[in-house]
């Protein structure tokens, strides 16, 4: 007759064993969701965007570099399921198709500045769409990108 677990205690490792096991999980999973920021080709003075994705949301990171004082009410950001356009101050600056499907519905946009350089970007947070159907994975965050005319 097998032993049944009682009161979180495993039989043969005991509460400090499941302890170190829940903990090695959880680290896990931090280091396999958490993705460091990913860089397009070229030098880095000329990256148009940044992304990471976990498990549930890719992150585009679109900077601005030419661009002077800029607030949230110069910043324009369609999402829809399968596309992403942003214009800041009336100018296109990015317009793709999406790896995969999005949840435009949950899906955000946030303006940032660089304290140093003063510099500013636009984080566009997509959240992916999840289901049999969808990658859990995105390879990458476009499938197809444009950037506007630069200044």
């Amino acid at each position: 007759m097998p032993m049944a677990l009682q009161a979180g205690v495993l039989p043969e490792y005991g509460f400090q064993g499941l302890a170190s096991c829940l903990a090695l999980l959880v680290g896990l999973a931090v280091v396999l969701g958490l993705r460091c920021w990913t860089r397009q080709p070229g030098p880095a003075e000329e990256q148009p965007f940044y992304w990471r994705q976990m498990e549930d949301e890719v992150e585009v990171r679109v900077m601005l570099p030419g661009f002077k004082g800029v607030s949230s009410k110069d910043v324009e950001c369609a999402i829809t399921e399968s596309a992403l356009e942003l214009r800041v101050q009336e100018r296109l600056v990015l317009k793709a198709r999406t790896f995969s499907k999005a949840e435009p519905s949950k899906s955000y946009w946030q303006l940032d500045r660089h304290p140093d350089t003063s510099s500013s970007s636009v984080l566009v947070c997509l959240l992916k769409q999840t289901g049999p159907n969808f990658p859990l994975e995105w390879e990458r965050p476009f499938a197809e990108v444009s950037f506007g005319p630069a200044k």
